[in-house]
């Protein structure tokens, strides 16, 4: 039961979010990049709003509000808007391939902060398994262009790096609240400060809302999926699990991404990126090993 937990339901939070990329260029049909990123927090933070009282937990809601009002704040900043503002503007200044590359350092980084900030410990096995998954990642990127690295493209390389960063630091820094806070909490209070920053970004871009069964379909999947149930396993996986071994679980993501890309958006499956796929969970293998 133990290694199912710790096998199936990071998996499942991949999943999740690996179906978000899916999800947003569908609704992306109708709405600007920000509105969606608002509106499915604010789906999420909806749901906790409904579900943190029926587990009689708002006591631990206004405790948490009381002793950690500010920490919560920053959570909600880094972690869900000024990742979704980087990533975004990123797209006008790079390209797409770009971005789903450098993002990948996500993994790195929780890595790196990892050991800095919560003195984990990686092994020889965690760092190979990291390296391994990191490749294939890479190798599911470029079947769709190449890499380039220009002088009009720097900035929005820089902003993927900093949202890769906010990630990090959303998980790494996160964990922290997860040792005193149920991760229903951790994830209704982080999404509540996330969407109220993403407001001024959403109302600059006009705040529409969806105007097609199918675009509301996708946006009320990606606050209640991708947002709250994938947010809401993540910290219960970072309950019992190291950050480190948790962040290679990441690079599971562009692997579901370009599965669902094929099934559902008709694209193609290059022969790289089955290589890729297979490298990637060959990598988060080795590295759950490393803890055995």
């Amino acid at each position: 039961m133990r290694r199912l937990r710790t096998i199936l339901l990071p998996l499942l939070v991949a999943f999740l979010w690996g179906s978000s990329f899916v999800l947003t260029k569908i609704a992306l049909a109708e709405l600007g990049p920000l509105t969606i990123a608002f509106t499915r927090w604010l789906i999420a933070t909806l749901a906790f709003v409904v579900f943190l009282p029926l587990q009689g937990q708002t006591p631990i809601v206004q405790r948490a509000l009381r002793q950690d009002f500010l920490p919560f704040a920053l959570l909600g900043l880094v972690g869900i808007s000024a990742f979704y503002s980087f990533q975004n503007l990123a797209l006008r200044y790079t390209t797409a391939v770009n971005v789903g590359l450098l993002i990948n350092f996500c993994t790195v980084f929780i890595a790196v902060l990892s050991v800095l900030w919560l003195g984990e410990r990686l092994g020889r096995m965690a760092i190979v398994g990291i390296v391994l998954s990191f490749a294939g990642a890479t190798l599911l990127g470029l079947p769709n262009g190449s890499f380039t690295l220009e002088e009009g493209h720097l900035l929005g390389d820089g902003l993927t790096l900093l949202a890769a960063l906010c990630a990090a630091v959303y998980t790494v820094y996160g964990k922290r609240f997860v040792a005193r806070y149920p991760p229903a909490v951790v994830t209704g209070l982080a999404a509540a400060f996330g969407t109220l920053f993403l407001l001024p970004g959403a109302a600059w871009e006009g705040l529409v809302l969806p105007r097609s069964a199918t675009v509301w379909a996708a946006v009320l999947t990606l606050g209640l999926g991708s947002g709250a149930l994938a947010n809401f396993w993540w910290w219960r996986i970072l309950q019992y699990m190291d950050a480190a071994r948790a962040g290679a679980f990441i690079l599971v993501i562009p692997v579901v991404s370009t599965l669902l890309a094929v099934a559902i958006l008709n694209e193609p499956m290059p022969p790289a990126a089955a290589v890729g796929g297979a490298l990637v969970l060959l990598g988060v293998y080795l590295t759950q090993q490393s803890a055995d």
